[in-house]
């Protein structure tokens, strides 16, 4: 089979002519499935009115509604979406574990954590309004992930094996519901219902100057996630095989967990526990499309995503489910599916 080889300093890597082929049609699913979100609600709009609109022309209230409300909505989907499915994908190969990802690990826990306890601390009992900015809960919800991720970076230094760490991750993330739960009936109705809009996960709020904010962070988390990729694939085969190979293994492990966190983290602090994704996404580009990389599940991840808020939106019009519902409809299922096939692995 043809293949391409590119190589420039420390970056390197082989392409085959199947998965170019395979690129480009992930490629062209998320383009439809941009124009989907930018398309699809109350106005609809044609290709030729989608593409009028780019190029300055168009009804003026048609740019309102693409420019302004689809488009940030869209672009926070696939950031959001690229961000979990990353991360995942890195926990998967890190722990050599299919079922690893950052809700089982517990992250998105300790973010839900940190946004319930925000909402119950910082409310005027006597106003019922937050008595500090609403800015402030994509911050409180990237801190939370972060320490449940130094929590795990710390054991992994002690030396606690990546399977052990799975087993904790999954006690943390039952005793942070645990905790979200208490939060939520300390709280007063209004803040219940902003902690259970949190847990569902939605893009609906999605703003230009959260993008500012969000985008950033994610381009260079994933750069780095690119530049680690190649040090943790050896990993998924043996420990041995990596040190073999002369692949620093501790290191590369904490700094791919660290790295998960912080994805996972940036992920759900602006769009909430959009869950599944972080599971779904790199198995379907690693078992499903044979393209254990970085780009593919990125690419599946922000289609996701994209998809599933699109179907949140409009299955029921005119009434409106949360994003994360969607995720949740289509991952739970792919999750027992993965857990049976892998009971049958172990009874062979």
């Amino acid at each position: 089979m043809k293949t391409y080889r590119f190589r420039k300093g420390p970056v390197s890597f082989t392409l085959r002519k199947r998965e170019i082929e395979l690129a480009l049609l992930l490629i062209v699913g998320l383009l439809l499935s941009i124009y989907f979100g930018l398309a699809i609600g109350d106005t609809f709009l044609s290709p030729a009115s989608l593409a009028a609109l780019f190029v300055g022309a168009g009804d003026t209230f048609e740019q309102l509604v693409v420019f302004e409300f689809r488009m940030p909505r869209v672009l926070m989907a696939m950031t959001a979406g690229a961000s979990l499915a990353v991360s995942g994908h890195l926990l998967q190969l890190t722990i050599k574990n299919e079922l690893a990802s950052p809700e089982i690990f517990g992250i998105v826990g300790g973010a839900g954590v940190a946004t319930a306890t925000f909402f119950t601390v910082f409310t005027d009992e006597r106003t019922n309004q937050l008595s500090v900015p609403l800015a402030y809960i994509p911050i409180a919800s990237f801190l939370g992930a972060i320490i449940v991720g130094m929590f795990l970076f710390y054991l992994l230094k002690r030396g606690v094996p990546p399977v052990r760490l799975a087993l904790v991750g999954i006690g943390i993330s039952i005793f942070s519901q645990g905790i979200v739960q208490f939060m939520m009936l300390a709280s007063n109705v209004y803040r219940k219902n902003d902690i259970q809009q949190w847990l569902t996960g939605t893009v609906y709020a999605a703003t230009w100057n959260q993008l500012k904010i969000m985008v950033p962070f994610v381009l260079l988390f994933l750069l780095a996630a690119f530049l680690i990729e190649r040090h943790v694939r050896p990993l998924h085969i043996s420990e041995a095989t990596a040190t073999s190979i002369g692949v620093p293994v501790r290191g590369i492990q904490r700094g791919t967990l660290l790295l998960s966190c912080l994805l996972a983290g940036i992920g759900v602090a602006f769009v909430g526990a959009i869950g599944f994704v972080g599971l779904m996404a790199p198995h379907i580009a690693r078992q499903g499309l044979k393209l254990p990389y970085v780009w593919a599940t990125l690419l599946v991840g922000a289609t996701i995503v994209v998809l599933a808020d699109v179907l949140a939106r409009t299955i029921f019009y005119p009434y409106e489910l949360r994003t994360g519902v969607m995720t949740a409809v289509i991952g739970a299922p792919y999750f027992f599916y993965l857990l049976r096939r892998m009971m049958k692995g172990s009874m062979r």
